[in-house]
């Protein structure tokens, strides 16, 4: 399964503007075989935050079946998250 998740949290400014981004982003790619995750890094009862070793706030991680594809680190423009995605759905699933 391909997956797109973002890590926030809730006290965290760049996590806030990237949140109507996100579900913009979201809305384009619903008809896609992706899926997409938030995750609230304070209330993470998954220990995804663990898993993935995020050490700050928000990241963007596109997994492949298991394994993690990239990520994008701080907010960025709406094109990059974008352009990750395209490559992303584009893979085999492994």
């Amino acid at each position: 399964m391909k997956k797109v998740i973002k890590f926030s949290a809730p006290w965290c400014m760049p996590c806030k503007a990237l949140a109507p981004v996100f579900d913009k982003i979201k809305e384009i790619y619903k008809d896609t075989e992706g899926k997409f995750e938030d995750v609230n890094v304070e209330s993470d009862i998954n220990g995804l935050a663990e898993l993935f070793k995020i050490r700050s706030v928000p990241t963007v991680v596109y997994v492949n079946g298991d394994a993690e594809v990239t990520r994008l680190v701080g907010l960025t423009n709406k094109k990059d998250y974008m352009e990750h995605i395209d490559t992303l759905l584009n893979l085999e699933v492994v």
